[in-house]
């Protein structure tokens, strides 16, 4: 039913306008008419000459679609529903002298309104805040000319975008993205200086001056470095076997226990003190290295000469260099040898193989200078390649024997 009176109310609005008067229209006679949502369209008379057509031509956006429940609007000027013409016979006028909005009295209307204005009696209003020619929503601010909306949320510090403040820090706190929170190092409640490290609770200056490499007295690295090496420099003696053990192994490891700060760190040299026959020599050896995770010790059982006796599986070994030649003893063997290696647990095992047939004295060099425990001497027997490579520490019960003078640099990853 609201349809059809929607399209009757379209075609009331210009009838009757222009000539005809009480005697009707010319059949085909068309004339000018305004569409209910503003704008104008045009009427084409009917054949019987006694009725003007409905308003045709209006865009979509003039049409002022009807919701349920919503009142019909009345008609501009003084045309009513139902009949044909104006009372007086006259082209309706629309009324907009002083107006800037709002409807022009035709069923056009006068102009309308910005964003976030509203219309008051022909005059656009702006409910809260006039900021240039825009008007600003009820939580924004005018900056510089344009309307802006603070934006604070999440943040308890720091700028908020629109020239003001969402909070400030207290005491040695600053501002950082938004949040309260100490310029350097925080540690157990308080902010330490720059430079300062937090170690066991409290802040504490690095000691490096003077160091290339090393511990840094607050649980770090002088220059992200680490010299390990449990021997004075002075390679002393050999330790192996005396006589040719039998059955006769087809390999001699010497293997070095290492503890490194923490786990995945790069391997920036090797050093070993040789002997100085085997460098001579220049006996070929593959260096490599085991993680902690597949070294297997086993229990000491009573009446053993030694402390620990330890296995591996040849395949656990991870190469590092194969047929490598002995530099200088206790000369570095760094990245240009060596390659870039990266270490991937904390507790790491660095293995030098050599084969019998190069290197027939079945020994290991030895610094006596300190304990072995950490230092094997292992072989591999000559039936095959899975073969477990075994064999006991330095760490005897009735001597102490010394360590396989191996050293390495590492270093912290980038």
């Amino acid at each position: 039913m609201k349809a059809t009176l929607v399209a009757g109310l379209l075609a009331t609005l210009c009838a009757g306008c222009g000539s005809g008067g009480d005697s009707g229209c010319t059949a085909g006679e068309t004339q000018k008419c305004y569409c209910v949502g503003g704008g104008e369209g045009v009427q084409v008379c009917a054949e019987s000459g006694n009725a003007w057509g409905s308003c045709e031509g209006c865009s979509p956006a003039d049409i002022v679609p009807l919701d349920g429940g919503e009142e019909l609007p009345t008609p501009p000027g003084d045309l009513v529903p139902g009949t044909d013409t104006a009372a007086d016979g006259q082209e309706c006028v629309p009324q907009c002298d002083g107006k800037d909005c709002g409807e022009d009295g035709c069923g056009g209307f006068c102009g309308t309104c910005g964003s976030g204005w509203t219309c008051d009696a022909g005059t656009c209003q702006c409910p809260n805040m006039v900021c240039g020619d825009a008007c600003c929503a009820a939580a924004e601010l005018c900056v510089e000319g344009a309307c802006c909306l603070p934006a604070c949320d999440g943040k308890e510090c720091g700028s908020d975008g629109c020239g003001g403040s969402c909070g400030t820090c207290e005491g040695e706190l600053v501002c950082q993205d938004g949040k309260c929170g100490c310029e350097f190092v925080e540690c157990a409640g308080q902010c330490c200086s720059d430079g300062q490290a937090c170690f066991e609770d409290a802040c504490c200056d690095p000691q490096c001056e003077g160091k290339e490499c090393g511990d840094d007295g607050c649980g770090g690295l002088c220059n992200g470095c680490l010299d390990i090496l449990y021997d004075d420099g002075k390679t002393e003696t050999a330790y192996g076997y005396s006589s040719e053990p039998d059955p006769k192994p087809d390999r001699i490891a010497c293997v070095v226990k290492f503890e490194l700060p923490q786990a995945n760190m790069v391997l920036a040299s090797f050093t070993a003190g040789w002997m100085w026959g085997l460098y001579n020599l220049q006996i070929p050896f593959d260096l490599g290295y085991l993680k902690g995770s597949d070294m297997e010790c086993e229990e000491v059982p009573d009446g053993a000469w030694y402390k620990a006796w330890c296995k591996f599986a040849p395949d656990k070994v991870v190469s590092i260099g194969s047929k490598l030649l002995p530099v200088e003893p206790y000369k570095p063997m760094g990245k240009d040898l060596i390659g870039e290696v990266t270490l991937p647990e904390k507790t790491i095992y660095m293995v030098t193989l050599f084969d019998i047939d190069k290197y027939p004295i079945y020994v290991c060099p030895i610094d006596t200078s300190a304990n072995g425990g950490g230092s094997f001497m292992m072989s591999q027997h000559a039936d095959g390649p899975a073969t477990i490579i075994d064999g006991p520490s330095f760490d005897q019960k009735d001597k102490n024997v010394g360590v396989i003078p191996f050293r390495i640099r590492v270093e912290l990853p980038q």
